[in-house]
C-alpha cells in the first residue's frame, strides 16, 4: 500500500505511519506520499507538503526505516 499524508499537520498521522511500518505481516508499505495542507503550520498548500515530506523522512529516520520510498504530493489542493 502506498500512504498518503499530511504528517507535518497533525499527531494523528505520525500513529498511522508507525502502525504501518510496524504491521509487515499484515500491511505491505511500498511508500509514502506527502499531501498538501493550509492553515497557521504552513504559507501555502505546496509548504504544508513540503513540511509533511520533511517530517516523513524525520520519521522514517527515527524508526530506522530508510528503505521505504518518499514522494512529493500536489503542490495544490485537488478538485
Amino acid at each position: 500500500m502506498i500512504l498518503v499524508t499530511d504528517a507535518y499537520n497533525e499527531i494523528d498521522d505520525h500513529f498511522a505511519i508507525a502502525y504501518l511500518l510496524k504491521s509487515r505481516e499484515a500491511l505491505n508499505c511500498i511508500g509514502l506520499c506527502a499531501a498538501p495542507f493550509f492553515n497557521d503550520r504552513s504559507a501555502s498548500a505546496q509548504d504544508g507538503m513540503k513540511k509533511s515530506y520533511h517530517e516523513i523522512r524525520k520519521l522514517l529516520d527515527l524508526l530506522n526505516r530508510r528503505d521505504i520510498p518518499v514522494f512529493y504530493g500536489s503542490k495544490t489542493f485537488l478538485s
